[in-house]
């Protein structure tokens, strides 16, 4: 999902070369069970204080969450997500 997320925002070239030498290093976590029901109730939790975020940006939160990763970025939607 994080892969995905950052190669929807790819706009160059460059930066798709950028994403490509990332990719090397860019962990990657499980999504199982656990990190699903994290996400449903994050996205339960979201919605009842009115912050409404994209599905992916909610199961990567999750999966940080779940696998107590840090989550770098500079998104407001995981800002909001942060506040939940």
């Amino acid at each position: 999902m994080v892969r995905l997320e950052l190669w929807k925002g790819a706009n160059s070239e460059h930066d798709r070369q950028v994403l490509r030498d990332f990719e090397h290093s860019l962990p990657e976590l499980p999504i199982n069970a656990e990190v699903w029901d994290a996400a449903y109730n994050l996205a339960r939790r979201a919605r009842f204080t009115g912050v409404s975020v994209p599905m992916a940006k909610l199961l990567i939160a999750a999966c940080a969450r779940h696998h107590r990763t840090d989550l770098i970025h500079t998104d407001a939607d995981f800002v909001s997500l942060d506040r939940i």
